[in-house]
């Protein structure tokens, strides 16, 4: 189970990329004797690569039971070893025994969202699900 971005953060980081990568490309046609140039398009490749792994990779993703979160520094956790969820600041933490994961709701697809809280033991323990 993946995931996925919202679409309206994708689309802000591909728009962003066009903006970068074209003002980096106007740059050197002008053939400005400056730093910006580079960093124009730095900025262009950057938003690029984001836009790419966000869009390929997601925010999330669940295999085998195992909860993996992040892009570069991946955080994992088994879902069957959680033993709370809590509530802070609009963001689920996940917590087991050995270590802790925060997921932000407004980064993740509602039908995204709404497929893993219907997993079992996120159901169990989500005092929210509970009282509803």
């Amino acid at each position: 189970m993946k995931l996925r971005y919202k679409k309206k953060q994708l689309i802000i980081y591909g728009i962003m990329a066009i903006v970068w990568s074209v003002l980096g490309i106007i740059s050197f046609i002008e053939n400005e004797n400056n730093f910006t140039k580079y960093s124009y398009l730095v900025l262009g490749v950057v938003h690029i690569i984001i836009f790419i792994i966000y869009q390929h990779q997601g925010y999330a993703n669940i295999t085998n039971g195992v909860l993996i979160v992040g892009e570069l520094k991946k955080k994992r956790i088994s879902i069957d070893q959680l033993i709370e969820i809590k509530h802070v600041a609009g963001d689920f933490v996940l917590v087991s025994q050995t270590n802790k994961v925060s997921l932000s709701k407004d980064q993740v697809r509602e039908e995204d969202w709404k497929e893993f809280l219907a997993i079992s033991k996120i159901k169990d323990l989500d005092p929210h699900q509970n009282n509803s």
